[in-house]
């Protein structure tokens, strides 16, 4: 950094560098090489010759820049390193993510560039130029640095510094680095992936150090200790991790509740601090419900940067369990990406100082890329990285009923899929693993498309153009026999056979540009309202997107209702949890970003309060299932009583404003206004879905113990019926024997309650009656003594 000067002058990190690996060791050091790569603190890493001692500019043979940073970003360098072959640099920065460079990428020689080549890049570099003069630095005369060829990240890096990234595997599969969260991340190079997650400190890890040959790695941080962890952990011999063994194993994992479900009310409060309607920030970008965290971990603390980390540190040290909780947490891998994503729009709303200095889109494509794939991962299912929310199954795997394999198919969290989808956005977000082939295709046809899920965009380069939407049975042919169609099936089709309408013709999700895969959980059902051509379907329209997030919602109720009629409770729970959450788009406010399809809807929303106002069949299937998860919550393999109650309080709410009276819906921010005309169905459908919330209501009090408030609800489910049906109608036996069970449960709680209230008076009677004969006897004495001494 003396050296340099300029911007190089604070030097942050620095790797030598052999070309082509010449001079490298068995080690993988350079023992004899004059080329260094220097990181600054504005966001530029240079690769530096020694040799040359004339001036500055002439040291630098190339410089290399992320495009998302602009000359001079305060973004610091807070590691580099370089592939076992010297072609590839990792860079990490402070306060943003790890961006990949090409070394040298138009290199003809496989071994580098030759003595020639090294000294054409330092006069091209050193050439004048009369393009952007803010460039004009230490570095000689401007010129283009190299972009990224692509970028990794989930995790934050903010709080300390020089968390260093690193390449590891024997051939640079992964990547990994420490983090904020106390994690090690460890990256799949090819796909951005997350294959392993170290919970490897209490507060942050800043480093993690793979074994140069052994599946060996250390991980580093504020904990005074260094952890040392194998690479892969067998599999036991019960254990099936088979894509059918993981498939039917996540089909009986506990139920968790998710952060929304837990805490609708909640999160609507959250969301509400970032949707102002009368700032322009809701289109720079989108929040939807399910990504709103339950717990936010800078509430907790009131301070800042690294004091803040060294104060939450010493908490959780000191709250901490005499074993410490050192592990591979993969499996909380979807939370720990949504607690970061939040507070990086937090950061931004707020105007704080972000985590991330990139754009948030991409880290937010990033975060849905490895949530899904981590889903897919967990079931068993087919996965690719360009259009990742495109979930197939796999051959052993779609062998199941497709009625119950379709609710598994569906995206874990909307916010993974519904900004990315054409269907769903006018303007969607671009999603899956983001290569630069534009400037490196031959470096990325060699080094990274045959490892990934899908062809690249420019192997699949044609002289003849094809229309962006060819659905002839000759395109069809095509792209089912890449995908593997059986011979006699194309000889079928090869003499005239036209398409089977009776059966799904899947194109392959990587013939397709990103954002235009259809998801395959609604090929499944016939009767969807959005049934017809591929054609048809990513023409985006308003209506097209709503009947697609029904068609969703139904998928998962209707997988819902299948595990439940097969027992499979904790099953059942979680697939009416989704649904819920892919309700909450509907029915919650929060900043839709490009959602076109949502704004108006929005507007209805704020206009009243929160309420929906409609009677929509989405709305009825909302209801419906709060009502079955109510239902769920109270069976011992997902319990949860007051869930069950606050889910059965939420449809009672939502079912308000159309069951005053009939042709009536109130409106207005708190249902004080009338909207007449509204046709009789609604109000019946309305008060039969009431009485049957008041009867899950009831149910689930009597479980939590509250017998009184049990008794006033199946009071108000038979009332509810009454109204429907007349003041002579029988209400259902169960209810009539729910109800009169809440009665005398309620009035022994009420005897035992007066017999406590009545022993404990007793008692304090008896207590007090004592210490005032006590007394008496006290001043007797003291008289009795007083008279003695006289």
């Amino acid at each position: 950094g003396t050296v340099l000067g300029g911007q190089y002058s604070s030097c942050k990190s620095c790797a030598i560098w052999s070309a082509g690996g010449a001079g490298m060791s068995n080690e993988g050091d350079c023992f004899d090489s004059a080329y260094v790569f220097v990181g600054s603190s504005s966001g530029d890493v240079a690769l530096c010759d020694l040799r040359m001692t004339s001036n500055t500019s002439s040291r630098i043979v190339q410089h290399y820049r992320p495009s998302c940073f602009s000359p001079y970003e305060p973004v610091a360098v807070s590691g580099i390193d370089i592939s076992r072959d010297q072609r590839e640099l990792l860079v990490s920065y402070e306060s943003d993510q790890i961006y990949s460079f090409p070394v040298f990428p138009t290199c003809k020689s496989a071994a580098g560039p030759s003595v020639e080549e090294l000294a054409s890049y330092s006069a091209a570099l050193a050439a004048p130029s009369c393009t952007d003069e803010t460039e004009n630095d230490q570095m000689g005369k401007s010129s283009r640095p190299l972009p990224e060829l692509t970028s990794y990240g989930g995790h934050l890096n903010r709080f300390t510094f020089l968390k260093r990234a690193a390449f590891a595997g024997p051939n640079d599969e992964y990547i990994c680095t420490g983090s904020d969260s106390g994690h090690a991340w460890i990256y799949e190079k090819a796909t951005g992936a997350v294959v392993s997650l170290l919970k490897a400190d209490h507060s942050t890890c800043n480093g993690i150090v793979p074994h140069p040959t052994l599946p060996l790695f250390a991980t580093y941080g504020i904990d005074s200790t260094a952890k040392l962890w194998r690479a892969t952990q067998p599999v036991g011999d019960d254990t099936d991790d088979s894509d059918l063994g993981r498939f039917l194993t996540a089909h009986h994992t506990k139920y968790e509740a998710s952060p929304l479900v837990q805490s609708w009310k909640g999160t609507e409060s959250k969301l509400a601090l970032f949707s102002d309607p009368d700032t322009e920030e809701n289109n720079a970008f989108s929040l939807l419900p399910d990504e709103v965290p339950s717990h936010d971990d800078e509430d907790d603390s009131i301070f800042g940067g690294l004091a803040g980390v060294l104060f939450r540190s010493v908490s959780r040290l000191a709250g901490r369990q005499s074993i410490p909780f050192i592990a591979n947490n993969l499996a909380s891998l979807p939370n720990v990406l949504l607690q970061n994503y939040f507070s990086c729009v937090r950061a931004f709303v707020s105007g704080d100082e972000e985590p991330i200095k990139s754009s948030l889109d991409d880290f937010k494509r990033r975060v849905a890329l490895m949530r899904l794939k981590h889903q897919a991962d967990q079931l068993g299912l087919q996965w690719g990285s360009e259009a990742p929310w495109g979930i197939k199954p796999k051959l052993n795997v779609s062998k199941l009923d497709r009625n119950d394999l379709s609710a598994d198919l569906v995206p874990e969290h909307p916010g993974d899929w519904i900004p990315f989808d054409s269907e769903m956005s006018p303007n969607p977000l671009p999603s899956g693993m983001k290569f630069n082939e534009k400037d490196y295709g031959d470096f990325y046809i060699e080094r990274y498309a045959s490892h990934q899920h899908y062809q690249s965009k420019k192997s699949r380069r044609t002289d003849q153009k094809k229309p962006d939407f060819d659905l002839s049975d000759e395109y069809v042919l095509e792209t089912i026999e890449k995908a593997g169609e059986s011979e006699h099936i194309r000889c079928d089709r090869k003499k005239g056979g036209c398409i089977d309408s009776d059966k799904d013709v899947a194109l392959p999700y990587y013939e397709r540009q990103a954002g235009e895969t259809r998801p395959f959980h609604n090929q499944y059902r016939k009767d969807s309202p959005t049934a017809g051509t591929d054609h048809e379907l990513l023409q985006y329209k308003d209506s097209k997107a709503w009947d697609l997030l029904y068609d969703t919602v139904m998928v998962l109720k209707e997988g819902g209702n299948a595990a439940l009629s097969t027992g499979n409770i904790t099953l059942a729970a979680q697939r009416y949890d989704k649904a819920i959450r892919y309700c909450s788009v509907a029915f919650l406010r929060f900043p839709e970003g490009h959602l076109s399809f949502l704004s108006s809807h929005q507007d209805v929303l704020l206009e009243n309060g929160g309420h929906e106002v409609r009677w929509t069949p989405l709305l009825k299937a909302l209801v419906t299932i709060r009502l079955n998860l109510s239902m769920t919550l109270l069976r011992s393999e997902a319990y949860f009583p007051t869930l069950a109650c606050d889910h059965a309080g939420l449809a009672l709410q939502e079912l308000k404003p159309f069951v005053s009276s009939k042709g009536i819906v109130l409106t207005g921010r708190k249902l004080t206004k009338s909207r007449e005309g509204e046709p009789e169905k609604t109000y019946i459908e309305a008060k039969e879905l009431q009485a049957k919330a008041y009867f899950r209501l009831g149910n689930a009090q009597i479980v939590t113990g509250d017998y009184s408030e049990a008794v006033k609800s199946l009071d108000l489910s038979i009332k509810a019926t009454k109204s429907l049906k007349g003041s002579d109608a029988k209400p259902e036996a169960v209810v009539q024997r729910r109800l009169a069970e809440a009665r005398k449960l309620n009035a022994k709680k009420r005897k035992r309650q007066r017999e406590k209230f009545a022993f404990a008076f007793e008692h304090s009677a008896e207590v007090k009656s004592g210490e005032e004969e006590k007394d008496k006897s006290g001043e007797e004495e003291k008289d009795k003594s007083g008279e003695e001494e006289k």
